[in-house]
């Protein structure tokens, strides 16, 4: 699960800068220590990676299913607003 930003967008590296600004209070909200890339290219914040040894059985299958709904809900409920207001001042 992530959130990325394309490279061709002039406004990237300042939304970046902005969330960096909450990284503190949107890894609390998360509830995990998330993944800060900007390689200058392209920008990603993702959730920590999942172990599991095999998706065709059953209980590493609903682990990870489990693990993603909790995170893409996550993520949506820490990024959307702060999104909405960055975009509204920049």
């Amino acid at each position: 699960m992530y959130l990325t930003f394309t490279k061709s967008f002039e406004k990237s590296q300042e939304i970046f800068n902005r969330l960096l600004l909450d990284r503190e209070e949107i890894e609390k909200s998360i509830g995990v220590t998330l993944n800060w890339d900007n390689d200058g290219q392209k920008i990603y914040i993702s959730v920590p990676t999942l172990g599991f040894n095999d998706l065709n059985n059953l209980p590493d299958r609903k682990k990870v299913q489990k693990y993603l709904s909790e995170m893409s809900n996550n993520m949506i409920n820490a990024f959307r607003n702060r999104l909405e207001l960055i975009s509204k001042e920049i």
